[in-house]
């Protein structure tokens, strides 16, 4: 799209106005002589508006007054105010958000889109959801937005998994996850490193089912509020499953990208020794506490015997073989093991996983036992995730702030936990995925749930009734967890991505523009000689997003990437190469206009089942162009949102 042919849009835009303008002035004139008392001597009033402006213009006929000049003056104050706002239409449509909106003609149009369109989203839902009225489309997926062109809105079906990549400030919560979680059909977890989600969507997600609010930063409850704890414990029966929760705390506290330089002796380990004491406490009664205290004294023989007791040998093997090392050695492994789990040294963070009533272990004659201590905190609700998949909509905020005070290990071990159990229950259905879909909303997903191996069970956790829609604020975010490839997986493996502007990196920008492709933009030049002028045609690729508009991308707009996506042919009309040759040897520059536009549109014959010579069939990612629902907003000509939020809660 050139600017001249913008700039001729702009002037039709306001040569129209001026006649719309014209028009109601023309018709107000002549309703106010209706309206006044017409002079002793005038005729009738012409019908026609311009008849009537020729008498008074002539002095045939006289001006009225009183009324006629007090609704003159009405009808005046109406233009004046309608051509303001025209204006304001015009130049807002030639600013940056109108630039990126004309170029959503060079995606794929409404009719091409795959897996996302309401039909094919309702097709889905009636699948998946057989026994559901399906007459509310939020019932149907997760909501993505609008299409800029054609209006159309999109949404990701309760099988698909999502990423949504933007900077910060850029409306991610408002428009995407805000919408999701108010319209989510049952169980909803919810990660954040502010209380922003917590407090838009809160009001409404209580009048479904019971929110808990894992917050042991108190970034949204008051201290002494929403008490109740959770056993990360409970899952751990083996030594297999043992070593998945250490990994949990292993990757919150180091990232889950997997080592490939340095020495990888003293974090393996660590994991296997952190292992060994959280499974004697598991099968003791016992809970994370008495594992950081058996950490500070690796001497003590407690958990070996408490293994040996339950007949867990292997495990006692692994929490053993810390007595056989070199104390350099033994003091690299025990101090990585506490650094992963030094958040419990916190009380405020520790009671969120310990229980109201401890327990104390004592040695008689070679037997350990536990005797229970008299506790302080009776009453405190304990959090089960087995009971939580299973409730009809019930809700879990896990929030977490990066820095060094951040219970990032505690966030990631419970919603990990979450997953498991949600895929352990759907294993138990027919179909083999939760009859009612659980629904998770990952904002600032690198910070809140560092889980080591999210990119790998990302889709498959989409197939067992797990949707999930998860949000970074830049590539380098996603790498700093979980390595280049591991993002990349995860990148690859979600079946909506997003990109909603503000990302500085060069490289991932680039990228983008790639995959979103190119354009023929059509040029002509002029050569001047001796027997005259003539004028020649060439054509050249450039992207339809260069990495500056991508860089600025305005808000409430968003590229959609999704997989399964057809190739789509190019709006410009094929070129007849012939008919092109003929006209630049035949066209002098001194051509009437007339003729040349002729010539012109011989060369570009529209050829319906031509396609854009750039196109490739197959091609995965052709995007789409859309605008972001907003709560509280209805939809505007960004194509935002098709209803309005019933959030009783603050809204950022």
């Amino acid at each position: 799209m050139s600017g001249p042919q913008s700039s001729r849009g702009h002037s039709a835009t306001l040569t129209l106005g001026g006649i719309g303008v014209a028009a109601v002035g023309l018709g107000g004139l002549w309703v106010a002589i209706r309206a006044g008392t017409p002079a002793p001597g005038d005729g009738p009033i012409p019908a026609n508006p311009i008849a009537l402006v020729l008498e008074l213009v002539s002095g045939r006929r006289t001006w009225p007054g009183g009324r006629s000049t007090l609704v003159a003056a009405g009808f005046g104050v109406l233009l004046l105010l309608a051509f303001v706002l025209g204006l304001l239409v015009v130049f807002s449509r030639m600013s940056g958000g109108s630039r990126i909106d004309r170029k959503a003609r060079l995606l794929a149009p409404p009719g091409r889109l795959v897996g996302i369109t309401p039909k094919e989203v309702a097709r889905s839902a009636a699948v998946l959801r057989p026994r559901v009225d399906l007459r509310n489309p939020a019932s149907h997926g997760v909501a993505l937005g609008v299409t800029v062109r054609g209006k159309t809105p999109l949404r990701m079906d309760w099988e698909g998994v999502g990423l949504v990549l933007a900077g910060p400030r850029v409306g991610k919560s408002t428009s995407f996850a805000v919408p999701a979680i108010v319209d989510a059909p049952g169980v909803c977890v919810v990660t954040s490193n502010k209380a922003d989600l917590h407090d838009a969507t809160k009001g409404v997600r209580e009048q479904v089912g019971t929110t808990w609010v894992f917050d042991p930063q108190r970034l949204a409850t008051p201290a002494g509020g929403d008490e109740w704890w959770v056993n990360i414990l409970a899952p751990v029966t083996s030594t297999s499953s043992a070593r998945t929760v250490a990994e949990y705390f292993s990757s919150a506290a180091t990232g889950g990208a997997k080592q490939t330089t340095g020495d990888t002796y003293f974090p393996t380990e660590a994991t296997n020794a952190l292992a060994g004491y959280f499974l004697a406490a598991a099968v003791s009664g016992g809970d994370l506490l008495h594992v950081m205290g058996w950490l500070r004294t690796p001497e003590d023989p407690t958990p070996v015997q408490l293994l040996r007791q339950a007949g867990q040998y292997e495990g006692a093997e692994m929490a053993q073989a810390l007595a056989r090392l070199t104390p350099k050695q033994r003091d690299g492994v025990i101090g990585t093991a506490r650094s992963w789990i030094t958040v419990l040294t916190d009380a405020a963070y520790a009671q969120w996983v310990t229980p109201p009533v401890r327990v104390r272990f004592v040695d008689h004659h070679g037997h350990v036992s536990a005797e229970k201590i008299p506790g302080t905190r009776r009453g405190v609700q304990e959090f089960t995730t087995a009971e939580f998949v299973a409730s009809a909509g019930d809700t879990l905020y896990a929030l977490s702030k990066e820095g060094t005070a951040s219970a990032g290990p505690l966030t990631t071990a419970l919603v990990a936990q979450v997953f498991a159990a949600g895929e352990t229950r759907a294993a138990l259905a027919p179909t083999r995925r939760l009859p009612t879909p659980m629904l998770f909303i990952l904002d600032e997903v690198a910070n809140v749930v560092r889980f080591k191996d999210l990119p790998d069970l990302y889709s498959h956790y989409g197939s067992r009734g797990m949707p999930i829609l998860s949000f970074l604020q830049s590539w380098s975010q996603g790498v700093e967890v979980w390595g280049e490839t591991g993002m990349s997986k995860l990148w690859s493996a979600s079946n909506v991505a997003i990109y909603g502007g503000g990302a500085r990196d060069d490289k991932f920008t680039t990228s983008v523009s790639n995959m979103i492709g190119t354009y023929d933009v059509e040029k002509w030049s002029t050569s001047k000689s001796r027997t005259g002028s003539t004028r020649s045609q060439s054509w050249t690729k450039e992207p339809i997003f260069s990495v500056a508009e991508l860089v600025a991308f305005p808000r409430r707009r968003a590229i959609v990437l999704s997989s399964g996506q057809r190739g789509h042919p190019h709006p410009h009309r094929a070129v007849d190469e012939r008919a092109a040759r003929r006209r630049d040897q035949s066209l002098p520059g001194d051509v009437p206009a007339r003729q040349r536009r002729r010539a012109e549109r011989a060369a570009h014959h529209p050829g319906p089942h031509r396609r854009h010579p750039g196109h490739r069939p197959g091609q995965r990612h052709p995007p789409h162009c859309c605008g972001a629902s907003r709560p509280g907003a209805v939809a505007t000509t960004c194509g935002r949102s098709h209803r309005t939020t019933r959030s009783t809660g603050a809204s950022s």
